[in-house]
């Protein structure tokens, strides 16, 4: 069966849990608009290690794994945000032991933009099938620089490095949070933030991998 690598990251900073983890560990090995899910959570953090050659060694293993979606979580997203880009730079609070303004890979150049393939996933056909659902779905030239950027910027470096790696089609989504990442719900949404149930990003999910 065609499988779906789906990618999350864990609990990080206040929030009690990240609902992009519970988003994989709901959908592990269950089948999904025909796809089976094959779920890979990380730890929230900037890694030693290059996770995308981690994931680009799991889609040799497996040849049925025929995409990777990869979820994060963003408290200031309004909707699903799909990220079109990944710049080779760490910048965040969140970072232990790395500093700020580090490149992610050191052998290219500081802050170099890579924009990411989203062409074979027809997001055209995905937004309006979210649209129609009521589930909003933006579009973000901002990755941010923690872990999240980390791994698009990884995982596209290796796409554009070798090239069985750039067949398997990969997008990453950032996720408002859920209501059980927030500590407080309601002050939450009182400071204008918005909350997105993870059955809903499970429903998104669906809509994207429908034929």
């Amino acid at each position: 069966m065609k499988t779906i690598l789906l990618t999350a990251f864990g609990k990080f900073g206040n929030y009690p849990v990240n609902s992009t983890e519970l988003v994989a560990r709901k959908l592990s090995n269950s089948v999904m608009s025909g796809h089976r899910i094959r779920s890979f959570v990380f730890p929230c953090e900037i890694p030693h290690v290059n996770r995308g050659l981690t994931l680009m060694w799991e889609c040799a293993q497996h040849r049925e794994i025929v995409g990777i979606i990869s979820l994060g979580l963003a408290s200031d997203k309004k909707g699903l945000c799909i990220e079109t880009c990944a710049h080779n730079l760490i910048r965040s609070k969140y970072c232990s032991w790395i500093p700020e303004g580090t490149r992610v890979d050191s052998l290219l150049p500081y802050g170099e933009e890579l924009l990411l393939d989203l062409a074979p996933w027809n997001l055209h056909r995905f937004c309006q099938r979210a649209q129609a659902n009521q589930i909003p779905v933006e579009f973000s030239e901002e990755p941010g620089g923690f872990c999240c950027n980390h791994l698009m910027f990884q995982v596209r470096s290796a796409q554009i490095q070798y090239g069985f790696f750039s067949k398997v089609p990969f997008v990453y989504i950032h996720t408002p949070c859920s209501q059980e990442s927030v500590p407080d719900m309601h002050e939450f949404v009182a400071q204008g933030k918005t909350i997105m149930s993870v059955d809903t990003v499970i429903q998104a999910l669906a809509l994207l991998l429908a034929d």
